[in-house]
């Protein structure tokens, strides 16, 4: 889980969004770095007591929770009607840590309002869906509302660029979903703004978590500069296994099977 973290050298402000990453990339909560000395795991022992012990490294969740009061995540989802997603996992995940507010921008008129969740620690903040100062404004507002002074912003829009240039002193995670880069007339995720935004976003963007390893070599070849892991999408296998969905259909005479793979809307 946090073994592609090893050669991973994050500059000075970057440092804190590692904790993020390795936590979202540990497959149990056992999941610890080993550190060990240069001179071999026997080393210590020929120490005076006061070296013999050599320091280890918080676990990834205690930095996370050392280093901000709340994750932030500003989608362009809707909560109660999007199919399960990574957005899906990793808010509800985080949020066995952190108080986890999910941004999503579908209000028509100006305003924000909280809506809580049966998911402890989690809460959809509704948000007026035009995007510009007046938005930015609100946002701020709804956040110290909430008492959210250290918060981590985890990013999924880009249309948001705006309102984190005016939070410079956070940390921003993009998590890179999709190859924007790589849409064409018959297949695209957006319009042609959000690559515009998307690419002044990588100037305000601490680290990015790319889902595979072509959407991080499209980031690079299209100007991100900010770190890169790529930390591949996981298979819901609970979820299936409960619903039974291994179990065969039932046979029934002329009664056509369609097999579907990808995103249901």
């Amino acid at each position: 889980g946090l073994d592609v973290l090893e050669d991973y050298r994050p500059g000075p402000r970057a440092r804190q969004c590692v904790a993020a990453a390795e936590l979202t990339m540990a497959q149990s909560s056992g999941n610890r770095r080993r550190i060990e000395t240069p001179h071999g795991p026997d080393f210590g022992a020929a120490l005076p007591a006061p070296l013999a012990t050599v320091p280890t490294q918080p676990a990834p969740a205690d930095r996370l929770q050392q280093n901000f009061d709340c994750v932030v995540m500003l989608t362009w989802s809707k909560w109660h009607t999007e199919p399960r997603s990574n957005r899906y996992h990793y808010a509800t995940r985080f949020a066995r840590l952190l108080p986890v507010i999910f941004v999503q921008p579908f209000l028509p008129e100006p305003g924000f309002a909280f809506e809580e969740t049966d998911i402890p620690q989690f809460t959809i903040l509704h948000l007026s869906a035009r995007f510009g100062e007046e938005q930015s404004a609100l946002l701020d507002r709804a956040l110290r509302e909430r008492g959210a002074m250290r918060p981590l912003f985890w990013v999924y829009c880009p249309s948001f660029v705006g309102f984190l240039k005016s939070r410079s002193r956070n940390l921003v995670v993009y998590h890179a979903t999709e190859d924007f880069f790589s849409m064409t007339e018959t297949i695209r995720m957006a319009n042609d703004t959000a690559v515009t935004e998307l690419k002044e976003l990588f100037g305000r963007t601490d680290l990015v978590i790319a889902v595979s390893d072509g959407v991080r070599r499209s980031y690079e070849r299209n100007g991100c500069a900010a770190p890169i892991l790529t930390v591949a999408n996981g298979c819901d296998f609970d979820f299936w296994h409960d619903r039974r969905g291994f179990a065969p259909l039932p046979t029934a005479p002329r009664r056509r099977v369609a097999l579907y793979q990808g995103g249901i809307n």
